[in-house]
């Protein structure tokens, strides 16, 4: 059973699944800006003054756009999408890793901010 053949209660309207997923682009898009200004302290305290290291750095705001962009673009198809348009997002929610963020997109009233450090997993350094 593929998620467009799949019992009516586990469906819910394309919109709000399109809605639930640009609410996470836009968390997403705080947690950049966030640390786009973290880094740029850093940047200017150790008064780093290398150009191609700048340059890099500037992809923060790039991200931050792009999130953004995508984010306006599922909110806008989600206002055109039909109403009587269903799925089931739970098998697809499988291939999602982090648990907190599935269940946010299938389940309803999961909804929290992403980068809640309440509700943030345990820190890992790479």
């Amino acid at each position: 059973m593929n998620s467009f053949e799949t019992p009516k209660s586990r469906t819910m309207p394309v919109a709000d699944l399109l809605q639930r997923i640009a609410d996470e682009l836009r968390d997403l898009t705080q947690v950049v800006d966030n640390l786009q200004s973290l880094v740029g302290r850093l940047v200017a305290a150790s008064a780093i003054r290398d150009g191609d290291a700048m340059r890099e750095l500037q992809n923060f705001d790039r991200l931050g756009q792009n999130l953004s962009g995508v984010a306006n673009f599922a909110e806008a198809l989600g206002g055109a999408a039909p109403e009587d348009w269903l799925v089931n997002p739970h098998s697809a929610s499988r291939a999602v890793h982090l648990s907190d963020l599935a269940a946010r997109l299938v389940s309803q009233g999961a909804r929290g901010p992403a980068s809640d450090p309440a509700g943030a997993g345990e820190l890992e350094f790479f």
